[in-house]
């Protein structure tokens, strides 16, 4: 059985910051719902006296996608509710114990006050996982919540069905005039097994503040794109399987791209590149 589980991860100028460290994980019990909308809006113009065949169909606005999920929360003993404990603040302090048991109220009040959205540095993932000895074969998606919805009903008030709606894509501020333009020169290349090298110019501009770090991206050709946090301002960087959350198949064709952080978040992406991994 596949379980889904929920990552808050918060950009940071110090080394805390690393991706490869949630800040919280929150894995869904009593799992009732996993729906998933790919949206292609498409516009029918139809021509005066003609029949359907003969629709004008006009694509206007760009492609966007949706998951909602749906799970039941109950008082029960939860070893799925993880803190990170190298971060400090209120979220450690609230659930200073993981397994003990969290009730209901603590439940919504976790999710209330410290896991939705509150600052254009959080960030989020959400993971179907069929296979915890092989995240390939998982389903991995970025991006943000945009409701988080409880009910519950007369028969059943010691429980409360929730759902909520994850949007999936580049989180950013609604102004992006000081975050960082896009590294420049971007390419990759592998030249030993089940590693990739990213060599790249500094962006342009790193808008209001100085540049931190880096977000590299790769995936899989169909597959979700996973990242790794390069905790340097070095315009060259080798990752490996070998390293912690680094996961690089070989003899594999993968995409990949890369943001610039600064203390505004992440800036612009660079081109997409593709790369056949040795």
């Amino acid at each position: 059985m596949a379980k889904v589980k929920l990552t808050k991860f918060r950009l940071q100028s110090t080394s805390t910051a690393s991706k490869t460290d949630p800040l919280f994980i929150y894995e869904l019990g009593n799992f009732k719902r996993f729906s998933y909308d790919i949206n292609s809006p498409v516009s029918p113009a139809p021509l005066p006296e003609e029949d359907s065949d003969e629709n004008i169909l006009l694509k206007i606005e760009g492609n966007s996608s949706q998951i909602s999920l749906a799970w039941k929360i109950k008082d029960e003993s939860l070893n799925r509710l993880i803190t990170n404990n190298s971060e400090s603040g209120d979220g450690d302090y609230y659930f200073p114990s993981n397994g003990s048991t969290k009730t209901v109220q603590e439940q919504v009040h976790f999710i209330r006050k410290f896991f939705r959205a509150a600052s254009i540095d959080d960030a989020y993932q959400l993971e179907v996982e069929y296979d915890s000895s092989d995240p390939s074969k998982n389903l991995i998606f970025l991006g943000t919540f945009s409701q988080f919805h409880f009910d519950t009903a007369e028969l059943e008030t010691l429980t409360l069905n929730a759902t909520c709606k994850f949007l999936e894509g580049n989180v950013q501020a609604l102004y992006e005039l000081d975050v960082a333009s896009p590294p420049q020169n971007f390419v990759a290349s592998s030249s030993t097994s089940q590693t990739l090298t990213y060599n790249w110019d500094v962006p342009l501009t790193s808008g209001s503040s100085a540049i931190t770090g880096y977000n590299l991206y790769y995936a899989k050709l169909g597959q979700s794109y996973q990242k790794y946090f390069h905790n340097s301002t070095s315009t060259s960087k080798t990752i490996s399987d070998t390293d912690t959350g680094v996961n690089i198949d070989a003899n594999t064709e993968y995409r990949t791209y890369l943001k610039a952080i600064t203390l505004v978040g992440e800036g612009q992406p660079s081109r997409v590149r593709n790369i056949q991994v040795s």
